[in-house]
């Protein structure tokens, strides 16, 4: 009974841009937000509003999907929220690039730490360059190289 749902408005135009739920503290959280959401933040800035407290989770679940649908997703071409999916567990009619995410975020990469330094040192290449190579995302190359303890010296 502790949940709060939350919108989002610029503070250029007043439009609403995203719709939460959560804790009462994380509708002024920036963090793991998607990078759409910070490009609108950075240009416009944004005031929280609070629609509900003190809700079961089902009742917030059921109120955001709510005005999700309301408000329309601007990913399917329906409205203004950059929310990325229909609401309430965060899986509920993912976009295409929260479905990425979520595959690289689980995906391996079969490569040996030799391998990783003979490529990214010895043979110079960047980390695009290994990315495009391999097929994986530049990210999960970067978290290779950390995990290895791989660097450049300049």
């Amino acid at each position: 009974m502790n949940t709060v749902v939350y919108q989002h408005r610029r503070l250029d135009t007043n439009e609403v841009f995203y719709v939460g739920i959560g804790k009462p503290s994380r509708p002024t959280i920036k963090c793991g937000k998607t990078k759409l959401w910070k490009n609108i933040v950075n240009k416009a800035g944004y005031s929280v509003e609070i629609i509900l407290r003190n809700q079961s989770w089902e009742e917030a679940v059921e109120v955001e999907r709510y005005l999700i649908k309301y408000y329309g997703r601007r990913d399917l071409g329906l409205g203004n929220l950059v929310n990325m999916t229909d609401g309430g567990d965060g899986c509920s009619n993912p976009s295409k690039e929260t479905l990425y995410k979520g595959k690289n975020r689980q995906r391996r990469w079969n490569i040996s730490k030799d391998e990783l330094f003979k490529i990214y040192i010895e043979e110079g290449l960047t980390r695009k360059n290994i990315a495009m190579l391999h097929n994986i995302t530049e990210s999960l190359v970067k978290v290779y190289l950390s995990r290895f303890n791989i660097k450049k010296i300049k």
